[in-house]
């Protein structure tokens, strides 16, 4: 009620104003539907009539997701590091009475705020895919819910079916009995950063809004969906709030460039920084699963990793380090080997994971790739016959299995004793740890625990050098210069390999 009661005091007191400096008598001249002489033709006119005539293509296939049960719809917000979590107690007030609740609660600390997650009714927003009634959305919109309801632009509410979900996107088709519906433009250019963009969709369940602004970034990796998923975010300053997730992104043309899903917020509410995802990682994955209901992605069956140090230390500028290779696995059955580092697929240069676990996810199960690598500096190209991903249909769908990576600066009173190793024993090269010496005891927060190895862990190897005892590994740790770094080979749980750099501050 004072918020009200102020609006009307500082209007009034505006109006005084103006009356008070002079503006009175012009005003009431020219009437309340007479703009200014010298806004009569303004400048941006024209854009507003171009805005206007995108709300009006887009509407008609936008809908409202109604989520009953345990739905987590709206609960795709990140926790910017170094900042307080927000209070969620104002949040849930926030969300009372007709507003959605965020939902979830697994106790994990991945950045994602996460609320009590009793029963109840949320809402997500969605866009029309095909005239027969198939409708697209965030996989976290509908997970977990009991029934699904989609209120359409023309306002029928008709029941959904889930057609399939892939969580490694978070995108899901539904299905709803339906003809003749209006079905989206979608885009085929990518975006470019500056782009004008509008968002669609239900905030705090308002139907039928819009909000603009620009690409802010492309190719943003927040970490929401896990070491699993595939991401290739848009940034947008265009508001996303609880409920816009699932509805489009769209483009001056009003053509669909992305699908709202995610915002960076400490309060769980717009703060300028969106998140969505392309629609040309949208379009295959919908095409398979209206066609199968599952997701199938290929599988190179390698651990990977992109240090540039690392990196570096194989004779090579760029590419992926290939730590290890997973028995009977497609990788292995072509040739494929530690050390190798991967520098195109197909053609497509590979710099980072993210691009190579991509570049392999694309392609689907019994697809042939051609691998340019470099070994031991020679340039080598291999074909592989991809395998079909363990955690493809599921969600996971890796193509390749991260190995660990920390990274961190390192205190500069570190010396050689002190890479954080507490003890050592030799490992018993018939145990399934192999050959090697084996990390007793590991210091936190020290060097090597930076980069995730632990203890139990197993070095088999420094720069070249196989290490089969202490007094072998002590001479090869004393035969490099820790100060430049060196590549240890370590062996974890599993016995999978990985390279770790490890170098010493001066």
């Amino acid at each position: 009620m004072s918020i009200h009661s102020n609006s009307r005091r500082v209007s009034a007191l505006s109006a005084a104003g103006l009356i008070a400096l002079g503006f009175g008598t012009a005003a009431a001249v020219r009437g309340g539907n007479t703009p200014p002489p010298a806004l009569e033709q303004p400048l941006l006119s024209g854009l507003t009539q171009e805005f206007r005539k995108v709300a009006k293509a887009v509407h008609p296939w936008v809908v409202t997701i109604e989520a009953q049960g345990r739905p987590q719809a709206g609960r795709r917000t990140l926790q910017p590091r170094g900042l307080a979590p927000g209070d969620e107690e104002n949040l849930r007030r926030f969300f009372g009475g007709q507003m959605p609740r965020p939902q979830g609660g697994d106790g994990s600390d991945d950045g994602v705020q996460r609320f009590d997650p009793s029963p109840t009714t949320g809402n997500g927003s969605g866009w029309v895919w095909s005239a027969d009634g198939l409708i697209v959305t965030n996989n976290h919109v509908v997970a977990n819910a009991d029934a699904l309801v989609v209120r359409l632009s023309d306002g029928r509410e008709l029941a959904a079916e889930v057609v399939g979900t892939d969580p490694a996107t978070d995108v899901a088709l539904l299905r709803v009995e339906a003809n003749g519906l209006t079905p989206a433009l979608v885009s085929d250019e990518k975006v470019q950063q500056g782009d004008i963009v509008f968002t669609f969709g239900a905030p705090f369940a308002i139907t039928d809004s819009m909000s603009q602004g620009i690409v802010a970034g492309v190719g943003r990796q927040t970490g929401i969906l896990g070491a699993g998923g595939y991401e290739q975010f848009i940034q947008t300053d265009a508001a996303i709030n609880p409920g816009n997730s699932g509805g489009p992104l769209v483009d001056v043309y009003g053509r669909v460039v992305g699908m709202n899903t995610a915002i960076l917020s400490s309060s769980g509410f717009f703060g300028g920084i969106g998140f969505a995802i392309p629609v040309d990682m949208i379009r295959p994955v919908v095409e398979q699963l209206r066609d199968s209901g599952a997701v199938q992605r290929g599988y190179l069956g390698v651990t990977i990793q992109d240090d540039p140090e690392l990196v570096a230390s194989f004779g090579a500028e760029r590419g992926v380090v290939v730590g290890s290779v997973l028995p009977s696995g497609p990788g292995a059955e072509a040739g494929l080997q530690r050390g190798d580092v991967i520098q195109q697929i197909d053609g497509r240069e590979i710099d980072n994971v993210a691009a190579l676990r991509f570049a392999v996810a694309e392609r689907a199960p019994g697809a042939k790739v051609m691998v340019a690598l470099l070994r031991s500096g020679d340039m080598r190209r291999v074909e592989v016959t991809l395998g079909r991903s363990p955690l493809s249909g599921s969600g996971g769908g890796a193509a390749t299995s991260i190995a660990p990576r920390r990274d961190g600066k390192e205190d500069t009173t570190l010396r050689l004793r002190e890479l954080g190793i507490e003890n050592l024993s030799v490992s018993d090269p018939l145990d399934e740890s192999g050959a090697g010496v084996r990390i007793d005891g590991m210091r936190a927060g020290s060097v090597l625990a930076q980069k995730g190895v632990r203890s139990g862990d197993v070095i088999s190897s420094v720069g070249d050098t196989e290490v089969r005892d202490i007094a072998g590994f002590a001479r090869a740790i004393a035969a490099h210069d820790l100060a430049v770094g060196v590549r240890l080979s370590v062996r974890g749980e599993g016995g999978l390999e990985r390279f770790v750099w490890v170098r010493l501050a001066e």
